[in-house]
């Protein structure tokens, strides 16, 4: 759908309504956005709190969610790929969850 129409119906949401989003990159009017300023954009106009998955959403006005540390995941992959390539057999890694 296009940008308009979402944030027309998120002002229009009942006050006892939550929205989880990931954003997009690309809405139906072939517009372009980055997921954190759509996240954004989102917030400011919603009548209901907005949740998201990404730690890049903190601080563009949505309250919360499961937001892993992309900086975090990827130290995990480099500990991960180091310990492969110092010979480490994978089945011996502990992986995050």
């Amino acid at each position: 759908m296009p940008t308009d129409v979402l944030l027309q119906r998120l002002a229009e949401l009942p006050r006892d309504s939550v929205v989880f989003t990931t954003g997009y990159v690309k809405d139906g009017d072939g517009r372009e956005f980055t997921p954190r300023s759509l996240a954004e954009v989102m917030a400011r106009v919603a009548s209901a709190p907005i949740y998201g998955p990404f730690d890049t959403f903190i601080g563009t006005g949505v309250v919360g969610g499961r937001v892993p540390s992309f900086a975090d995941m990827g130290r995990q992959s480099a500990g991960i790929v180091s310990a492969l390539l110092a010979g480490v057999e994978p089945g011996a890694l502990r992986l995050p969850p």
